[in-house]
């Protein structure tokens, strides 16, 4: 399983989007493409700070993607450490572990205990779900602020 860097791909799919001139832009979403076509597995170790309205939520996560779809999240520390999440893309599912509690529970992927602080839903943190995001980006407008996964 390759490990990424989660901050170097975000900065490649912002820059791509907003930056780079003309047909270079799509030329380098159309390799990231590709090479997300190709990419079977992969995991990383992400730490994660947000903060909306008085709220403010540090964790740091294992986040794993298994093509087509399946995304497991296990949280190493902060809020719930020791919990786990997995969606599953067939049932449109996320089975839940919560810490202390013996017994998984499925939920759909917009239950609020397993959005992010901000709402964002557990698949939309993958490649894939940047990728669109990006592709989202090149059809708005250049004045429109820039979205992430942690906005």
């Amino acid at each position: 399983m390759e490990k990424l860097t989660l901050g170097p791909i975000i900065a490649a799919v912002v820059l791509s989007v907003r930056i780079i001139p003309g047909n270079q832009a799509e030329e380098a979403l159309e390799k990231m493409r590709a090479a997300w076509e190709a990419t079977q597995t992969y995991q990383v170790q992400m730490t994660i700070h947000q903060e909306k309205d008085s709220k403010t939520e540090d964790r740091k996560i294992s986040f794993s993607y298994m093509r087509p779809g399946w995304i497991r999240t296990d949280i190493l520390k902060g809020k719930n450490k020791g919990g786990a999440a997995i969606y599953d893309p067939y049932k449109g599912k996320v089975r839940v572990k919560q810490p202390g509690i013996p017994i998984p529970i499925t939920l759909s992927p917009d239950a609020a205990v397993v959005k992010t602080l901000r709402g964002h839903r557990i698949y939309e943190g993958s490649f894939g779900g940047l990728l669109k995001k990006a592709d989202w980006c090149r059809k708005s407008s250049l004045t429109d602020p820039i979205v992430l996964i942690g906005d």
